[in-house]
């Protein structure tokens, strides 16, 4: 019992004594280890500056001014194209180009004359160069059907109808709906006009229809009582069929016609013959007299009772986008760039208007 007894005690001591001698070699080693890692300059490394975060952020440099204050820009004028603030501003006329004007307005016949707008003529013609009627106030019927203008007889004279603004208008866009009259000897018209009447220059801008051919429209203006650049258009429809919507824009430099919203013609780059003073808008519907006059709009063989039919009247001055007629009216049928370079049919009589005020 006893024998087994220091045996056991001998291998535990011995078991002891192996262990402190590998503990005290790791140990050793490891020393060695951590000294040789302290005194080699190949292995130590500095922490890496990407992890290092610093509590204040280095400021950014400012950016450089792109355009430079010597910039060979700098002294160029603006040559911006005009571009309005609303897009369907009209295009402003400049200050010194001015000229007086009566407001902007949009005028939809069919509910009375409003006389604070349009005066009816009712004078007679009789010793007028060219007129072969005189203007009636039974000739302009102010209709629920719009403004109609018509022709009869009366003690041997034609009887017609002519109806103007009470004031002048300038620069701006002027739009009419219209059905001209269709018949030998007539004209039917939209226009602007001033003359000696008015203490003024013979100044005018037209578009009118000849009752013998209303598949054409005609264009003409005056300066001072002389034209140069009159037009005649084909047109892909018959105008006294129906109601189209026809306007000119008038600035100090050119004159822009249009059919149904679409540019059909304007006066020449530098045209000097541009009118410059204002105008009353009228509209109405006569038959010439002189030989002249019959060669263009046909020998005078219309029904009594024809007529020509108004249905809304518009002006938007220079620089401004106020309500007009093309915002009420649709073209009766798309023409599909049918009226884009039209060609001109015949020379247009110069007629001078100024005589019949």
């Amino acid at each position: 019992m006893s024998d087994r007894t220091h045996m056991g005690g001998s291998r535990n001591s011995e078991a002891m004594s192996l262990d402190a001698l590998v503990l005290g070699i790791f140990f050793v080693q490891t020393a060695i280890a951590m000294a040789a890692l302290s005194t080699s300059s190949d292995l130590v490394a500095e922490p890496p500056q990407a992890l290092v975060v610093s509590e204040t952020p280095e400021k950014l440099p400012e950016l450089a001014d792109p355009i430079p204050e010597a910039s060979p820009f700098a002294a160029l004028p603006d040559v911006r194209p005009f571009v309005p603030e609303r897009p369907r501003d009209l295009p402003s006329v400049p200050a010194d180009q001015h000229i007086p004007s009566g407001p902007s307005f949009v005028t939809l016949f069919g509910d009375g004359s409003n006389s604070d707008r349009w005066h009816v003529a009712t004078h007679s013609n009789r010793n007028h160069a060219f007129f072969g009627n005189d203007w009636s106030k039974d000739g302009a019927d102010f209709s629920s059907e719009g403004l109609i203008l018509d022709i009869d007889k009366e003690g041997g004279r034609w009887k017609s109808g002519e109806v103007k603004t009470n004031v002048p208008y300038g620069f701006g866009r002027y739009e009419v709906v219209m059905k001209p009259a269709k018949g030998s000897g007539l004209v039917s018209a939209f226009f602007t006009y001033t003359g000696p009447y008015f203490g003024d220059p013979h100044d005018e801008i037209d578009i009118e229809f000849v009752g013998n051919d209303t598949r054409h429209v005609e264009f003409n203006y005056f300066k001072n009582g002389r034209t140069l650049n009159h037009k005649v258009l084909d047109l892909p429809f018959d105008a006294s069929e129906d109601f189209h919507l026809y306007a000119f824009e008038w600035y100090p430099e050119k004159i822009r016609w249009f059919i149904d919203n679409e540019l059909v013609f304007e006066t020449p780059h530098g045209d000097t013959n541009i009118p410059r003073t204002p105008g009353n808008i009228y509209m109405n519907m006569w038959t010439g007299t002189l030989s002249g006059l019959k060669s263009w709009h046909g020998e005078p063989d219309f029904e009594p009772g024809v007529r020509s039919e108004y249905a809304c009247v518009s002006f938007t001055a220079a620089g401004e986008g106020s309500r007009r007629c093309s915002d009420l009216f649709e073209s009766p049928r798309p023409h599909e760039g049918q009226l884009v370079n039209l060609v001109a049919a015949h020379p247009v009589p110069a007629v001078d208007q100024s005589q019949s005020r």
